[in-house]
Formats: C-alpha cells, sequence, structure tokens
C-alpha cells in the first residue's frame, strides 16, 4: 500500500509546475497584437485594439482560474519590452486599467515617473484603478517629486479612488499647499466624504481661507449630506456667491430646521 505522505509532495509539485508554466501563458499572444499597432492603416490599428480587449476579456472571464494575474503579467511583459510601439502601449495601459492587479503597480510607477508624458497619464490613471493600499502608497509617494499639474492629478486620482485612507495625507495639502493644490483637495475630500473629511474642511473653512479655496470648500460641504447645521448657517450667511448662499439655505429648508425662519427674516431685514 502507497503511503499518502509519500505522494503528497508529487502533488504539490505537479501544481507548482502548473503555475510556473502558466506564468508566460499569455505573453506570445499580447505581443503579436501589440507588433500589429506598428501599421500605418486605420483599419489594423483598429483590429489590434479590438483583438486586445478580446483578448483581455477572455482571459480575465470569471471562469479563469488567476485569469486577472496571468493576464497581468502578459501585459506587462509587452509593455517592459522595447519592441513595443508607443501605440500598443498606450492601449496595454488602458487594458491594465481595466483589469491590473497589484503586481502591475511597482513598473506602472517607474513609468509614470519616466518622460512620455502620455504614457506617463495613462500609468496614472492605471494605478488609479488598480484596488488596495499598494496603488494608493505608490500614487502618495510620488507625490513630492512633481511639479503642480502632476500633484493635481494625484489628489484626482485618490478622490476617485475614494478610500478613508487617503483623507489624512489630502488635509495635509488642505492646509499647505497652493491656493491651487488647496482647492483641489478640499474638492477630493468632498468627493470622499465621511466624518472626518466633513470635519477637516469645516475647521479650514473656519479659518479665514482665500475666497478660491473658501468657494471650493463651500462646494465640498455642501455636496455631503453629512454637512452640519452650523457649517450650513455660516455658507448661507458668508458665502462666496450668492449662488452658494441659496444652495446652503435650500439645504437648511429640506432639513426643516427650526431656525431657518429666522435666518430668513434677518437676511431680509
Amino acid at each position: 500500500m502507497i503511503s499518502l505522505l509519500r505522494i503528497r509532495p508529487l502533488i504539490t509539485s505537479l501544481i507548482v509546475s502548473a503555475s510556473v508554466l502558466n506564468a508566460g501563458e499569455y505573453q506570445e499572444q499580447v505581443m503579436e497584437i501589440a507588433e500589429a499597432f506598428s501599421s500605418s492603416d486605420p483599419e489594423t490599428q483598429y483590429t489590434a485594439r479590438r483583438n486586445l480587449e478580446i483578448l483581455v476579456s477572455d482571459a480575465s472571464a470569471p471562469k479563469e482560474f488567476r485569469g486577472s494575474e496571468k493576464i497581468t503579467e502578459g501585459l506587462l511583459f509587452a509593455l517592459d519590452n522595447d519592441q513595443t510601439p508607443r501605440e500598443a502601449k498606450k492601449y496595454i495601459l488602458r487594458q491594465l486599467a481595466r483589469v491590473g492587479t497589484p503586481e502591475a503597480v511597482n513598473p506602472l510607477v517607474e513609468l509614470m515617473s519616466g518622460k512620455d508624458a502620455l504614457l506617463a497619464e495613462n500609468a496614472r490613471k492605471a494605478i488609479e484603478s488598480i484596488s488596495g493600499s499598494k496603488a494608493r502608497k505608490a500614487l502618495i509617494s510620488v507625490y513630492p517629486d512633481l511639479g503642480e499639474a502632476g500633484k493635481l492629478d494625484i489628489l484626482k486620482s485618490l478622490a476617485h479612488r475614494g478610500e478613508p485612507g487617503s483623507v489624512g495625507f489630502i488635509v495635509e495639502q488642505l492646509e499647505v499647499g497652493s491656493d491651487e493644490i488647496a482647492a483641489a483637495a478640499a474638492w477630493s475630500l468632498g468627493r470622499i466624504g465621511g466624518s472626518r473629511s466633513i470635519n477637516s474642511l469645516s475647521s479650514a473653512y473656519s479659518d479665514d481661507p482665500s475666497t478660491k479655496l473658501a468657494a471650493a470648500i463651500e462646494q465640498a460641504l455642501l455636496s455631503n449630506d453629512r454637512v452640519t447645521t452650523d457649517s450650513l448657517y455660516v455658507i448661507y450667511r458668508d458665502g462666496t456667491s450668492a449662488a452658494q448662499k441659496r444652495a446652503a439655505l435650500r439645504r437648511l429648508i429640506d432639513r426643516q430646521d427650526r431656525g431657518v425662519s429666522d435666518t430668513i427674516a434677518d437676511g431680509l431685514a
């Protein structure tokens, strides 16, 4: 009788070997499609884009074991290949935004920090779409080395990701950044929402901000259901524009706050 203890290492070995064989499963297919992007014929380019989309969709289908991981490996292989046309890399990055796994983050950060503005922008958007703290931390890590335009893009990416873990970093930019950066930070906090975001925005609003920043904070607060009634009263009274004041008043009326009538009377006096 054969011992089960002697069979188990064999099974494990087979599983590991299968994983190694599958690691480069899509590399050849991706490279073949990428080569077609070097053609100047629009029809050939369109076909290449469609073929890439179909390959990625099929490879990452729910029924495929480790599908997203394996197609990510294939896409990264082509992205790192000097023979891959620039146009192909652009569309590969867009596919990584669809299905990319955390394994793609480090290569994408390197590309995002490169000199090719088009690929850098698409790399940032790909990282923005990848779930998990690794992607969020990567976006934050490159922030100090960027110019103002790049920093604005990072703040937008963090806002679109909507993770509470980004709030502390964004609040820092609200407090120490230029007016443009601070206004973007206010918008980002409004987009993410949550009590910490709302409290930070309310605190900054009470700290005599510039007109540009005050307007951004007002908009961020007004876009959140959790804005406090006290903040709405302040915006109604001291808002930067008639539109903001009306918006605050509408929110107060919707809440049926018992102090609204007195507030309106005071405003008409």
